[in-house]
């Protein structure tokens, strides 16, 4: 649901919302704004590059790996 997130954005804005460690051992975090501002981004590439219309469906399909968040 959008409002978790929003919700979610609003209060914890800058703390950690995801960490990665990757094979090299480094550690990537996003925030819950920096998370917010990526799932924006995509969505705007989806309708202004795919050409997909507000309300259309997309399914993605990732592995069950947190690095796939």
């Amino acid at each position: 649901r959008l409002d978790l997130l929003e919700g979610a954005v609003a209060r914890y804005g800058d703390q950690p919302a995801v960490r990665l460690r990757h094979e090299d051992g480094s550690v990537t975090t996003w925030s819950y704004r920096e998370l917010d501002r990526a799932s924006r981004d995509f969505g705007a590439y989806l309708q202004k590059v795919a050409g997909l219309s507000r309300g259309d469906r997309v399914a993605i399909m990732l592995p069950n790996l947190l690095q796939y968040p």
